[in-house]
């Protein structure tokens, strides 16, 4: 908990008042005063200050806490910071005060070896002096003067001595109008407030002297950083063809996978907790980038985390081609050294054949390319998360059911995409339709032909009401239209009849009374009436009066048939030709055809009842009978139907709407006849419509490829159909995906071994030709094109031509040459963004590590230095919204995660048959906790709590020396800045007075003890941890102090959670908290940081008291980490169920844990002496996106040196015929057996509980 009412520490640079603790006034600090801090001055600018001061009561608090914070800073960040502003330039701009500092004088700063608030003061000709960059902007752009270049140079060519400052200060206050207010080495006390207001109206040069810290400056001005979203844009970035991965040190899965997706993305996180190797990754990264001749730029915002990286790669053998640049200051007679001196070593002898270390290489990846066929064909996602070796267990599981062939003609493969989404459609389709179609038994119910609205908008009941509300409506509708279609018609038909009898006997009457009326006549008039033509009568009828008679008989016989003939043609209802006209006076052919027509009409009569049925079955509005007046009636039945079809089908009682097509009323009336019987027919079945409802209401819910499923196993009828619908499924998911480079044989292992040994010795030879090749041409390069670049770096007066330049400036132009000598380095944002050249990918890969604690907005202006980026970091981003590890993986980064743990295994005090995986996640602690409860008063005025203080300085007397006779790293963490240095005040008081266990004191701080608060701990590790959460009680009634809700703000949940993610070897938490408010802590979660510290505390307690199930109980609120769990493999259960029929089922044993893989299947020995026999599906450990074949080689030979025998088998060959080789492994099991002793009894054990030696057996 950091003072909130302290300005930032850059504002130094503007507002540099005295009146904060990390500020003291040289005026005051020695108790002589004024005239030891005009000595000071005076000696400074001479460069000869060595000086003891003997700190005034004022100071003494400032001077311990800015020498404290200066080292953490330097120790934490990099740059030293402590240091002296000096003379002061007051004024106002606008609103603003500006007390700022004219030049920066970086001190040296020890405490007195004997005496207590004594301390030496230093600047030399080591020092450095900067101008206030920040001051002199202002001042350029305000009074329109150009002075950084020639302040700059003064400043860093150690040329500003008293002289000097005298006339730019005169210079100055001439340019600008204000007043020069003393002589340089004079020293004026800090202004008051009312002073200062007078100075600042006016503007004033103040020869006062601030000590403080004063962090790097930003002295130039940048292009603007791209945003986030434009910085971390990820996309896939494909290596170039001579771009290898050689996994140097030995790599784990996760951390070779971390490896090769860096390589293939322009963006990419590598995540880990504690101890999961994210340093040990990033060694191996670095030496492999710089085997392909890459560069990197690894970026840190805590130096310790750089430091250790740098140290990685040193023990890995790489002692150059790398520097830590941490402060551009002090760092930067170091890198011009090591230029120097590298460049004129340029040609120095490098064993190395070209040749040897191609054929080598592609031998290696050639190996290495048939194994990553091998594991991508095994390890690819074939159905959703399961890869091919667990799909081939799920087909073998269901084919042992039902076989794949049932299906086979039933459906077409075509039209499936197989797919995990589209299978757990089906999935669901079979489970819920198989008990409803038990209860219905069939695809085609009477109630199938219902509207699919009700089955899918209606509830049950309500769906029912309907239906039977509207079926028995529309039945008496019907049935009272069809009494009317039958009345109706018989009506028509009557009427029809009467008209056709009618008719007849009209024809009859007339045809008669002709016949009657020829015979009259014939008789009358004899044979001349029937043989004269009535031409010739007429004739004669002028000179006979009979003839004349017989011309007018037939005259009256003629009407009379032309009557008949029209009365006919009116009806005409049957065929019948009458004479023509010139035929009509033969009486004898008239009388014949006249009998004819008789017999025809008779013939007809007789027909009556069948052309009225012939006449019915036509009958339609359209052919009513004219002369019946039944038009109407006729049609108002046609529209009474039409009228019921449409009200049946605006009811959406059927799916299918009722279509009329009858076009006769016989027609209508059938059809409306087969309406009721549908509807009759639906009413009686609605007794099922219980069952049928649920079942329909499923199908209708199925897609058209899920019912082509369901109708396939109904037709088949498969005892289970979910089996066989796998097995068709999964055994065309297995033909789709078969990968012909699926592994059949293990043989590839040994070869990648042998390969990738015989390259390694080469690998350092091969850094080291490649970069020194490339220096040579750098330096060419370089001293042709900019001589003055080459000799500021290279040249043997280097130090001396850059004395008066700034870092940056001399990179600039030879950055190139150095970066071939320095392909890889370590440095912070600062350095990155302020430092370095900003030029776009100029470095291969840019790193950064510990990116959870890295804010998005500061990464984002580094990120164009690199071709890629890589982020390393945990999942830890507490109280940071803008996390860069979190940013760039919501965006989409690959990311890879690094499961193993290789922390040391806590000792707990469970049971000795306690498994691994019964105490997960508890090795994320530290081995031993001490927990105290002081109940120490915690001075609120002060941020101090005594009590934990000194109990801190005595735990450090039961710190031993480890078994190399050292003394392990300790570090010190308070949860207040005054805590921290009220205990390295005691520390440094215990030095001084060289008192009991001060040398002690001494040889743990030349082993990296050091006092910090809990902010500067991250990227920190130690091996012992003493936490003093400072804060308690304030008085005697035991109330805690309200400063306490700090731990519940972001930033003191941050920090808890910073020491829970630490995992040193031992660690003592000290606290205050009186016990009863630790309960409330407990129960009240929604307090995140007071309920964490509170778990944590309790948490310690039980692993010092041995309490492993309130272990277990507190780790979930602690610990929300993955654990890795072990791969339960599906394919290794159907071997099991395989082999059951010809071993002893207690024999075979599944996932037995041995150090960090789980041995897929454990066939156990039938006797005591015999050896385990491992099978391995396929060959691989790792599940992974990537794995490391040479660690997949380690894990078998790790099993053969145990003792085991370890037997791969191949899911490809199982899938084709899985009899075959379930009987060769069965059978190479029970040969084993007989060959390795006396066979005995087979003894069955509890697979709940197994246990496998991990020694192997005593020969």
């Amino acid at each position: 908990m950091r003072n909130s009412q302290s300005p930032a520490i850059q504002s130094i640079y503007q507002n540099a008042l005295h009146y904060y603790l990390d500020r003291a006034d040289l005026f005051t600090l020695d108790q002589k005063e004024a005239a030891v801090g005009i000595q000071v001055i005076e000696d400074m600018l001479a460069r000869r200050l060595n000086r003891q001061i003997n700190a005034s009561p004022a100071a003494a608090d400032k001077l311990r806490h800015l020498y404290f914070e200066s080292k953490n800073i330097e120790r934490t960040q990099g740059p030293k910071t402590f240091g002296l502003g000096y003379p002061f330039f007051i004024e106002t701009h606008g609103n603003d005060l500006i007390v700022a500092p004219l030049f920066v004088w970086y001190w040296g700063l020890e405490p007195s070896q004997n005496l207590v608030n004594s301390w030496i003061v230093r600047f030399e000709s080591s020092h450095f002096c900067v101008p206030n960059y920040q001051l002199l902007q202002h001042l350029e752009e305000k009074y329109d003067i150009e002075i950084i270049d020639q302040y700059e140079r003064l400043a860093l060519s150690q040329r500003l001595n008293r002289d000097n400052l005298a006339l730019l200060c005169e210079q100055l206050a001439e340019r600008t109008g204000i007043e020069n207010r003393k002589e340089p080495n004079d020293l004026a006390p800090s202004p008051g407030i009312d002073e200062i207001g007078i100075l600042s109206e006016r503007g004033t040069l103040y020869y006062n002297g601030i000590l403080g810290l004063f962090p790097p400056q930003k002295h130039k001005k940048l292009p603007a950083p791209p945003k986030p979203e434009d910085a971390f844009m990820t996309r896939p970035l494909p290596p170039s063809d001579a771009h290898f991965n050689y996994f140097y040190l030995p790599a784990d899965p996760y951390q070779a996978s971390a490896l090769e997706e860096a390589s293939d993305h322009k963006i990419s996180v590598v995540e880990g907790n504690p101890t999961s190797g994210k340093s040990h990754t990033l060694a191996n990264f670095l030496i492999n980038a710089l085997a392909n001749g890459e560069k990197c730029l690894v970026v840190s915002e805590r130096v310790p985390t750089l430091v250790k990286s740098q140290q990685l790669l040193s023990r890995a053998g790489i002692n150059q081609y790398n520097f830590l640049l941490k402060d551009a200051l002090n760092d930067k007679p170091l890198l011009l050294e090591m230029l120097r001196v590298a460049g004129e070593n340029v040609d120095r002898k490098i064993e190395y054949s070209p040749n040897d270390f191609d054929l080598k290489l592609q031998r290696y990846l050639r190996e290495k390319n048939k194994l990553s066929a091998n594991y991508r064909a095994v390890r690819e996602r074939v159905f959703g998360d399961h890869d091919w070796t667990d799909t081939v267990g799920l087909f073998l599981s269901a084919n042992r059911i039902e076989g794949k062939e049932l299906l086979t003609s039933q459906l077409n493969a075509g039209e499936f995409d197989f797919t995990h989404h589209e299978y757990e459609i089906f999935k669901h389709a079979i489970l819920t339709s198989r008990p409803l179609y038990q209860k219905v038994n069939t695809l085609k119910h009477p109630l199938t032909n219902l509207n699919e609205e009700i089955f899918l908008q209606k509830p049950r009941t309500e769906g029912l009401n309907f239906l039977k509300k509207n079926i028995r409506k529309f039945l008496n509708k019907a049935a009272s239209l069809q009494h009317r279609y039958i009345t109706k018609t018989d009506a028509y038909s009557l009427k029809l009849r009467e008209h056709y009898e009618r008719h007849y006997n009209r024809l009859l009457r007339r045809s008669t009374q002709l016949s009657e009326k020829i015979a009259d006549y014939s008789k009358q008039y004899g044979a001349d009436f029937n043989a004269s033509g009535i031409g010739a009568l007429k004739v004669l009828g002028l000179f006979s009066r009979h003839k004349k008679q017989i011309a007018r008989a037939k005259e009256d016989v003629a009407r009379d048939y032309a009557a008949l003939e029209r009365v006919f043609e009116r009806g005409k209802y049957f065929e019948f030709h009458f004479l023509e006209a010139k035929d009509r006076q033969n009486i004898p052919k008239l009388t014949e055809n006249l009998e004819s027509f008789k017999n025809t009409l008779l013939y007809w009569q007789s027909k009556i009842e069948t052309h009225v049925q012939e006449e019915l079955m036509r009958l339609n509005s359209r052919n009513v009978h004219p002369d019946l007046d039944y038009k109407d009636q006729i049609a108002e039945l046609e529209y009474a139907l039409d009228l019921l079809i449409e009200e049946i089908n605006e009811a959406k009682i059927y799916h299918r709407p009722i279509q009329n097509k009858a076009l006769t009323i016989p027609q209508r009336q059938k059809y409306l006849e087969s309406i009721i019987e549908q509807l009759e027919n639906t009413e009686l079945n609605l007794r099922d419509f219980d069952a049928f409802y649920d079942w329909q209401h499923n199908w209708l819910n199925l897609g058209l490829l899920a019912q082509k499923v369901i109708k396939a196993l109904v037709k088949v009828k498969p005892n289970d159909w979910m089996a066989a619908f796998e097995s068709w499924y999964f055994s065309n998911i297995l033909t789709k995906k078969h990968n012909p480079g699926l592994p059949v044989s293990s043989e590839g292992f040994p070869n990648y071994a042998a390969a990738y040994h015989a390259l390694k010795p080469l690998i350092f030879n091969r850094i080291g030709h490649i970069w020194q090749a490339r220096q040579m041409e750098a330096l060419k390069k370089l001293k042709r094109r900019n001589k003055r670049a080459w000799q500021l770096i290279f040249d043997k007066n280097s130090q001396k031509n850059a004395a008066s330049l700034m870092l940056d400036h001399i990179l600039e132009e030879g950055f190139e040459a150095v970066t071939a000598f320095l392909p890889v380095l370590f440095v912070t944002p600062y350095v990155a963004r302020h430092v370095l050249p900003q030029i776009p990918d100029f470095f291969d890969y840019l790193i950064f590590d510990e990116g959870s604690r890295f804010a998005v907005e500061n990464a984002a202006p580094i990120a164009p230095l690199g071709k890629r980026i890589v982020i390393f970091g945990g999942n830890d981003t507490y109280g940071m919204e803008t996390s860069l590890i979190q940013y760039v993986r919501e965006n989409g980064a690959p990311t890879s995660v690094l499961l193993n743990k290789y922390a040391q295994q806590a000792k707990f005090a469970g049971k000795a048959s306690e498994t691994p995986d019964q105490s997960a996640g508890l090795n994320l602690f530290p081995l031993e906790f001490h927990v105290e409860n002081l109940e120490g008063r915690f001075d609120e005025k002060s941020g101090t709590n005594d009590v934990e203080a000194q109990q801190i300085i005595r735990l450090l007397n039961s710190i031993e020396r480890t078994p190399q006779r050292t003394y392990p790293s300790v570090g010190i963490i308070c949860f207040t800045v005054e805590q921290r240095d009220l205990i390295s005040a005691y520390l440094l008081k215990i030095k001084q007075q060289n008192a009991s266990g001060s040398e002690k004191i001494r040889q743990l701080e030349r082993n990296g003890m050091g006092v910090f608060h809990v902010d500067e701990l991250y990227g920190q590790h130690f091996d012992i941890l003493m936490i003093s959460f400072t804060i308690g009680t304030i008085n005697f009634k035991g109330s805690l102090s309200k400063k306490s809700v700090f731990f519940n703000t972001p930033d003191g949940v941050s920090h808890i959670r910073l020491i829970l993610n630490k995992v040193p070897r031992k660690i003592f938490l000290i606290h205050s908290i009186p016990e009863p408010y630790l309960k409330r802590f407990l129960s009240k979660p929604h307090d995140q940081g007071t309920f964490l510290l509170a778990v944590y505390l309790k948490f310690g307690e039980a692993v010092a008291n041995g309490d492993l199930a309130r272990q277990k109980e507190l780790l979930p609120y602690i610990a929300p980490v993955e654990i890795q769990e072990r791969h339960t493999s599906v394919f290794t259960g159907e071997v099991v169920r395989a082999l059951t029929p010809y071993l002893d089922p207690g024999r075979l044993v599944q996932n037995v844990p041995l150090d960090k893989i789980h041995l897929p299947l454990t066939i156990q020995p039938l006797h005591g002496a015999g050896e385990p026999l491992i099978i391995h599906p396929d060959g691989f450990f790792a599940h992974a996106r990537y794995t490391s074949f040479l660690w997949e080689f380690q894990q078998q030979m790790m099993i053969k040196n145990l003792g085991f025998v370890y037997h791969p088998v191949w899911s490809v060959k199982w899938w084709k015929n899985p009899k075959q080789e379930a009987r060769k492994l069965a059978s190479i099991i029970i040969k084993k057996d007989s060959q390795s002793g006396v066979m005995l009894p087979p003894k069955t054990q509890n697979q709940d509980n197994p246990e496998i030696s991990s020694e192997p057996p005593s020969k």
